[in-house]
């Protein structure tokens, strides 16, 4: 039988059958610290200088991808003791009252897609390469960061606060693509199912609109 490919950061590594299939959980970084928001995202980081004896710069991404993931288990385990879901995904009560503001059937749709589906977003650090392309390549779903693409001979050159900076600094531009949502006060007191049977006559007189 084939092996299987698992891939973490970006990074893949091939394994047999008679290797565990099962991805192991993320460790604690003794050396890159993650604090992410609400959205699963990276608000701070901060890296020590001894980082970078530590691993070779083809390494950096996968190991700041390592930390970041151990973050996400963390702020999902907090989630969990608090009794809230470990998914940051959008709700119905959420999604509703900026869903109402669209004014047509292919606004609406790109809207719903954006907030419903997986979502895919790219973001660049500052830093250039020796080509002039981006150094640094982020890249996230809805979900949070799924890669961490940093150029090896940018990276051994630029020190840690660099490189800690131009990662949030991405996940800051990650942000700003994701779809914002609307808060309306006046919704607040009806229910889930109020709030479907507004949506669903604002889709259908969008729909009527849009086939007319």
């Amino acid at each position: 039988m084939l092996g299987y490919l698992l891939s973490v950061g970006g990074v893949n590594r091939h394994e047999t059958d008679s290797e565990v299939r099962h991805p192991t959980l993320p460790e604690r970084s003794s050396f890159v610290g993650v604090e992410v928001g609400e959205d699963n995202l990276p608000v701070a980081m901060t890296i020590k200088p001894s980082w970078k004896d530590a691993f070779g710069p083809t390494e950096y991404g996968e190991s700041i991808m390592t930390a970041y993931l151990y973050a996400v288990l963390e702020q999902n385990t907090r989630r969990i003791t608090s009794g809230r879901t470990p998914d940051p995904g959008i709700g119905l009560r959420d999604m509703v009252p900026t869903l109402l503001r669209t004014r047509d059937y292919a606004e609406y749709r790109e809207l719903y897609l954006g907030m419903c589906g997986a979502g895919s977003y790219l973001a660049y650090g500052l830093g250039l390469d020796e080509f002039d392309q981006p150094a640094m390549i982020v890249r996230a779903d809805n979900a949070g960061l799924t890669s961490i693409v940093i150029d090896a001979r940018w990276a051994a050159a630029a020190d840690a606060f660099t490189i800690a900076h131009d990662i949030v600094a991405c996940s800051d531009q990650i942000r700003m693509q994701r779809p914002r949502l609307y808060v309306d006060s006046a919704l607040e007191g009806e229910s889930d199912d109020q709030l479907r049977a507004r949506l669903i006559e604002h889709v259908n007189r969008l729909v009527k609109d849009y086939t007319a």
